[in-house]
Formats: C-alpha cells, structure tokens, sequence
C-alpha cells in the first residue's frame, strides 16, 4: 500500500541523500492532546500501579511506562490541500511516497527488529478520548496505545497511520550543537564529541554503535526538546518509491533539490540507467475548475540542469 509523507524541499532534499525519519515524542507534535490521558484514566493508572508496587510506587512510575514511545506519521493521501499548506511549506515542499507491505510493516526500515512493543495502525479519530475498558496492571500497554493513536475527529482529513515504536529503537540521535547542553549530553550518552558524525551545527551519533545504554538514552529521550535532541530511524531505500513536487515549487528549487549528491540505491529511483533524465517525480497543479491539485510526470531532462 501507498504512503506518504509531506516535507519542506529543504528536508526532503536531505532526506534523499540520507533517508532518515523522526521518531516524534509528544512535545514535538502539534497537536496538544497528543498521548494524553484523561484525568479519569490517570487516576486509575496510578492507581493499579500504587497497588501493584505497594511501597516501591514513586510518581516517575506513570514516565518510565508512558513516556516511552513515539511516533512516525504518514498518511494515505497526497493530494490534501490543507496538508499541502501545513506540513509541506504552503505547497512550496514536497511529498515522498513509500510503498508499505502491511503483513510486514517494519521492513519500511533499514534495521528493524520484531518487538511486541512496535505497532503500525491508523489512527482512530473520535469525539471523546477517554479508554473505556477497565484498567487493570495487564493492560496498561493497551491504555497507552489507546492515547497513542486516538485523535480528535477534526483532524480525519489527515487519514493518517502510526509506527509507533520505543525510544531504544532508534538508529540516530541528532544533536544540536548550539545548544547549551551539547557537552552534557555528550557526557551523559557516554559519547567522546571526536568521534561522531559532523554537519554544519549538528551532530549524528549511531546509537548502535556506541552501544548507549538505555537509561542514558531514556534520560535524553525525555528532555530531547530542551536538550536539542531528535530522534531518527533509517528508511529502507527501497521503500522509497516517488516524489511530488509542490504546485509552488519553481525550477530554481527543482534544480538545487536533484543536483545534490543522492546515494544508491535511492539514485535509481530517480534517474534512468544513464543518468541523463528524472524519473518518478511529479508536479502538482491547479485544477482550472476545482478546489483539487492534479499531479503530472516531471518531464525535464537532468542534462538541463547542466547548463
């Protein structure tokens, strides 16, 4: 099956060289409901919990089991103007499109492992939040899931599917150097700054191979908003199957976006045997009669950008 995800062309452009996808925690997203428990459900969270632990309950139980998650997003559908305008620079960015074996939705990445605690769903959109079903100490990862993928019904337009997937999980943690907190971060992953990845202001740090310990990471995880940290998992690049361009995109950016450096296997995609022309892309346009955008096949030659 189809998917699709909305980008600026400045973070579609990286993706292509580098296909990595973020692994958002609920600080990141926009909407601020986002894994939320009811006071109801909170109540009878901790309650099950306090009864569970007797006298080794502490308030930091409800983070170390609820906090622990985050979330890829994608959708079914890239033709959605409102989509287009908010997650995709007012249809001056781009959409990649990504084909999905739903009876093995974790082969979408480079290096996945199969995890009772990695789900692919679509979000259930609903008027009222709350979990229904009584809560008890061995279905508290229902609950959670419950808050992970339910959404108001206003956001339906958006048919939007979840990867929903642990902290631990990730391949990439990207750092910002400029902010106060990057030498502690550092020290606090157990990471020598020499060694990792540089570019420009930020840092890339493989977290397989610095064998980080995961409390360290949970630490980060949990403060990734004030420390400058973001979380990624690599895209297996033969899930990546097409490009549509915004209606506002012009050629300049087209340009720019199809003349940096794009690494096989992605560069078969896009280009034919000898490199001379663009494939799988397409641009937008407006329908002369309807509220639609139609989607054409990007017919310029790569050799036109040589000149």
């Amino acid at each position: 099956m189809r998917f699709y995800k909305y980008m600026s062309l400045n973070l579609g452009a990286k993706f292509l060289q580098a296909p990595l996808i973020r692994i958002s925690g609920s600080s990141c997203l926009n909407d601020p409901f986002e894994f939320q428990l009811t006071k109801s459900s909170s109540s009878k969270v901790e309650s099950v919990l306090r009864e569970s632990l007797n006298n080794e309950y502490d308030h930091s139980e409800i983070m170390k089991r609820f906090w622990t998650h985050g979330i890829i997003s994608l959708t079914e559908t890239n033709d959605n103007l409102l989509m287009w305008s908010h997650y995709a620079d007012e249809h001056k960015g781009m959409l990649v499109s990504f084909e999905i074996d739903l009876n093995s939705p974790f082969d979408f990445f480079a290096i996945h492992e199969e995890h009772e605690s990695c789900y692919f769903s679509k979000v259930n959109y609903r008027k009222f939040r709350q979990f229904n079903t009584e809560v008890s100490i061995d279905n508290l990862d229902e609950v959670k899931l419950h808050y992970m993928l339910s959404k108001s019904d206003e956001w339906i337009y958006e048919k939007e599917h979840r990867f929903v997937i642990p902290f631990h999980e990730a391949d990439v943690i990207l750092l910002d150097k400029g902010n106060e907190l990057f030498n502690d971060v550092l020290s606090d992953l157990g990471v020598n700054g020499s060694e990792v990845e540089s570019l420009e202001d930020k840092v890339f740090i493989d977290v397989r191979k610095f064998r980080i310990e995961k409390s360290a990471l949970f630490k980060i995880w949990v403060l990734s908003s004030h420390v400058g940290a973001m979380f990624f998992k690599i895209v297996n690049p033969d899930a990546i199957k097409s490009v549509y361009l915004g209606c506002k995109v012009d050629s300049n950016s087209t340009r720019s976006l199809f003349e940096e450096h794009i690494q096989e296997p992605i560069k078969s995609t896009f280009y034919d045997s000898d490199k001379s022309s663009i494939r799988n892309v397409y641009k937008s346009s407006l329908n002369s009669d309807r509220f639609e955008l139609e989607f054409s096949t990007y017919s310029a030659s790569f050799l036109d950008y040589l000149s």
